[in-house]
């Protein structure tokens, strides 16, 4: 569900780009939304406790796709 709306994005290189530095950036703190996400992950039928690869996927995924949709927002409204 989400991968279809992550991939009207994937045709901007930006945003590919974005992806990598994220991952390294020492901005970004990793885990912040784990326990949300494992609660999400669960109402969504998954394992009481997932795996904390698939959390950290998962919040990888979210946190970019709120990345693109503020940047996309922020271009409709400047």
């Amino acid at each position: 569900m989400s991968n279809s709306s992550t991939g009207t994005g994937t045709s901007s290189k930006p945003r590919a780009a974005s992806s990598q530095p994220s991952e390294t950036s020492p901005k970004r703190k990793r885990g912040v939304f784990q326990k949300e996400l494992q609660h999400m992950m669960y109402g969504f039928r998954d394992d009481p406790n997932p795996l904390p690869e698939s959390v950290a996927l998962m919040e990888d995924i979210v946190v970019e796709y709120v990345t693109e949709l503020v940047h996309k927002a922020q271009e409709i409204g400047s």
